[in-house]
């Protein structure tokens, strides 16, 4: 399966899988969140939320995309990798 890459110049793609991940009725398996964030890693999400996020409610679906993704294991055990990261600036 080809990873799609997404360009900050139209944050349409994101905004629809990000919305589609949110509020998908049900819990989100780890499986399905590594999906995602190989889709969308979380370095293109914080900055869509930094450069995009007055776009067609966009933070506010990210936030909520965050949410769900935080409550796996599988988003708990990137925090660590990127607290490290976010030090570093």
């Amino acid at each position: 399966m080809a990873v799609e890459e997404f360009s900050m110049d139209d944050p349409n793609q994101l905004l629809e899988a990000a919305s589609d991940f949110a509020y998908f009725p049900g819990v989100q398996n780890d499986a399905v969140v590594k999906d995602f964030l190989d889709r969308f890693p979380l370095p293109v999400i914080i900055s869509a939320l930094q450069t995009r996020g007055d776009v067609n409610g966009l933070a506010n679906i990210l936030v909520a995309c965050l949410e769900r993704i935080f409550k796996t294991n599988y988003g708990v055990s990137l925090i660590p990798q990127y607290l490290v990261l976010s030090s570093l600036y």
